[in-house]
């Protein structure tokens, strides 16, 4: 038998090994099975964007407290200030979060007289985790379902609407509801959220784009990572960078 380093595979320890790789050949078959069934049967029942007149932006960070809030407000002042969209045609919805206190972006909305909808249909209050495991909270395609029927409500009659992630990309997920699988059930491009850095930021970014594409590919859906925003550049970081440079 081959050798192994210095070492050369026991006679007796082959059929172990054989039996090994064809179980591992079998779970991997049934794997391929299952997501090849899943994706069907989504695809028999996929819903498209919640409005084919609407474009729609989904932002999400790599981290929580990364900006992806101050992204969001950019994005409505930007719509605003190059009078691409009137107040009326645009707005803004949270449909996951884990805060219920009043935020910068919901008071920035009520004073341009922007609709909005700061806190969604699904919220991760203190508990929630357990009690969805426990039964005692709505299915996980319920949830899903609630999220489309708010996005869609609040699309109507608009032109552009942003869609604010909740945490990083994962959270939510033992419940079916995290910001990779929202994305995947509207069906609406991701703007990725990420810090300062080159090698971090690029692996991280990496990272979280994998999993969003994962959904895509298992639901069968146009899902698109649009680009990366990194921010919070330290004061003097870009001054500095020019020297170098």
């Amino acid at each position: 038998w081959p050798r192994v380093g210095m070492a050369s595979i026991p006679s007796s320890f082959v059929p172990s090994l054989a039996a090994a790789v064809t179980a591992v050949a079998a779970v991997v078959t049934a794997n391929v099975a299952r997501k090849e069934k899943k994706k069907k049967s989504f695809e028999a029942k996929r819903e498209v964007s919640p409005n084919s007149e609407t474009v729609f932006i989904m932002v999400s960070g790599d981290r929580s407290q990364v900006g992806k809030s101050s992204v969001c407000l950019g994005l409505l002042g930007s719509l605003l200030e190059t009078g691409i969209a009137t107040p009326q045609q645009i707005a803004y919805i949270k449909p996951a979060t884990q805060c219920e206190k009043p935020t910068l972006i919901s008071k920035f909305c009520r004073s341009r007289n922007i609709q909005s909808m700061p806190i969604g249909p699904v919220v991760y209050f203190s508990g929630f985790t357990r009690s969805f495991l426990n039964g005692k909270q709505p299915s996980s395609n319920v949830l899903l379902d609630k999220i489309f029927a708010a996005v869609k409500k609040i699309s109507q009659g608009k032109k552009y609407v942003i869609v604010d992630g909740v945490g990083y990309p994962a959270v939510g997920s033992i419940t079916g509801t995290s910001n990779a699988q929202i994305a995947a059930k509207l069906n609406v491009p991701v703007v990725l959220v990420g810090g300062k850095g080159v090698g971090n930021a690029v692996d991280s970014t990496n990272l979280n784009t994998a999993y969003f594409n994962s959904f895509g590919s298992v639901h069968a859906c146009m899902m698109v990572v649009l680009g990366t925003y990194n921010n919070y550049l330290p004061v003097g970081e870009r001054e500095r960078e020019r020297e170098r440079e």
